[in-house]
């Protein structure tokens, strides 16, 4: 309600800003109401003098003194006239005028002088001096008007407490008034706008605004409601897309792994040739009774070894051959860099190509899916063996590396890297930067469907690391694949082999 209380406070700041210009405004003409009735106060007073003056010139000076303390201070209402002398000293006379010398100096230069003052009973009283002469010769006496001011001090003060209750009242009235208003229309309207939005950032675009009023409060409600729905409906289709594009994502690194596979049979029915000579071989050997005795024993030994070989070589292909869904774990590159060595053996020799290890000891722990990983190696190397003529060779290797992301600042960290290097035909500057485009090949028509690289980019990169090339025409290529090393607390404990 914190909007509620600023509205609040400045409203009753202008209240009060209203209040005390009008206050001064009252005041001000009070105090030219004031003003006026002391100059026809002094209007009278010079009526008075001129009266005095006729008397004194007439009857004498004891005649104007007579008149102005008798006659008239019995005549004038409010008002009390006392004769006064310039030239006496004794302050015991009544006639004594008790001012400072500078007003007295005033006065005998013909100026009027006057005073405010409080008398015993507290009434404050205005005292006004008027010099008096005749023909023109200096002032030798003074006429003391004393008029009580007691009532316009007492308006004044009345309306000084009138117009602070009246500025009270109306302040606590309308400062109440809009804060009711404020929380009301303002405060809780805002809140509900704010948790709708704290809402709406974690997820929630269901919950409808419950703000029914007609304003700009209930149009921004609205607005909101209709963006989560517009939202919510953003975001049922982009699930849709997602999946249907993980979908497609899978089902293309599972057709480049067929196509992977059909290579791999060839070499697999190669390999499996030798084997199965070999078991014929011992059959007849048995079946015949050359071998008979231990010789029927060791044959028999050689049978079962074969075929075990052959079994293994077969389940290999079938198990790279499988669909699978992402299953991440701590898997050693080491050990995922060995298997795909001699799963892609066969190819190798076929192609008259050899493939040479030069793994870590180091297990290399990552975060990954196994077989996944597995793919994108398999893309690496074959499409390495491709690229290599007869009697060529191609290494493989595994090692730990400090660095940081490319483009990216920060710290450096710890990662698992597995290079594989060529020395065939190389890539073209100008086909460098599509290498890893889907479908883009530069090899024969029936050699490549241009998904290997594509697919072993995306599968390193949903695992949060990135592919390197280095690549010269007529000198071979390195392709290096950089994981994120898992943290030293999740790797399981090495041992040696």
């Amino acid at each position: 309600m914190r909007l509620a209380r600023k509205i609040t406070l400045a409203i009753a700041a202008m209240i009060v800003a209203v209040m005390t210009a009008h206050a001064y405004l009252l005041l001000q003409r009070q105090v030219i109401l004031f003003d006026a009735d002391l100059d026809r106060s002094l209007r009278l007073k010079q009526a008075l003098r001129a009266s005095i003056e006729g008397v004194w010139r007439t009857h004498g000076a004891d005649a104007a003194q007579d008149l102005v303390e008798h006659t008239i201070s019995d005549a004038v209402d409010g008002a009390h006239v006392r004769w006064t002398w310039l030239a006496s000293t004794d302050r015991d006379d009544p006639r004594y005028l008790d001012l400072p010398q500078a007003d007295k100096e005033r006065l005998r230069s013909g100026k009027r002088v006057i005073h405010l003052r409080e008398n015993a009973a507290g009434v404050e009283e205005r005292f006004t001096y008027i010099p008096e002469s005749l023909d023109g010769a200096p002032p030798i006496a003074v006429l003391e008007f004393v008029e009580s001011i007691g009532e316009q001090h007492e308006y004044v003060q009345a309306n000084r407490m009138q117009i602070l209750l009246a500025t009270g009242v109306i302040l606590l009235a309308c400062t109440a008034a809009v804060y009711v208003l404020g929380v009301w229309y303002v405060g809780r309207p805002v809140q509900r706008l704010r948790d709708r939005l704290r809402a709406i950032a974690a997820g929630d675009l269901d919950s409808p605004l419950l703000i029914t009023q007609n304003d700009e409060i209930g149009d921004l409600a609205r607005e909101i409601d209709g963006m989560c729905g517009k939202l919510a409906e953003a975001r049922r289709q982009l699930t849709t897309e997602t999946e249907a594009r993980l979908q497609a994502l899978e089902q293309l690194r599972h057709t480049d792994r067929l196509t992977t596979i059909g290579q791999l049979a060839a070499g697999v029915a190669h390999e499996l040739g030798t084997p199965l000579s070999v078991i014929s071989g011992r059959a007849e050997m048995i079946a015949d009774g050359e071998a008979t005795g231990e010789r029927a024993t060791a044959s028999a030994r050689v049978i079962v070894d074969q075929s075990r070989r052959m079994t293994e070589m077969i389940r290999e292909l079938l198990d790279f051959s499988r669909r699978r869904g992402p299953r991440f774990g701590l898997t050693s590159v080491r050990a995922v860099c060995a298997r795909t060595i001699d799963t892609l053996a066969p190819i190798a020799r076929r192609q008259q190509v050899e493939i040479a290890g030069a793994l870590a000891d180091d297990p290399l722990i990552v975060s990954a899916d196994e077989h996944q990983l597995e793919q994108a190696l398999v893309n690496l190397i074959v499409n390495a063996v491709h690229a290599t003529a007869g009697g060529g060779r191609i290494e493989v290797a595994s090692a730990g590396r400090r660095t940081r992301r490319p483009g990216e600042g920060g710290a450096d960290a710890e990662f698992a890297c597995v290079t594989v290097t060529d020395h065939g035909a190389g890539i073209p500057a100008e086909h460098l930067p599509r290498i890893f485009e889907p479908f883009f090949t530069t090899k024969a028509p029936g050699e490549g469907t241009g998904l290997g690289l594509a697919v072993a980019q995306g599968i390193v990169r949903d695992h949060g690391g990135w592919i390197e090339v280095e690549s010269r025409p007529d000198e071979g290529s390195r392709f290096t694949l950089c994981l994120p090393a898992a943290a030293a607390a999740e790797r399981p404990p090495h041992r040696a082999a």
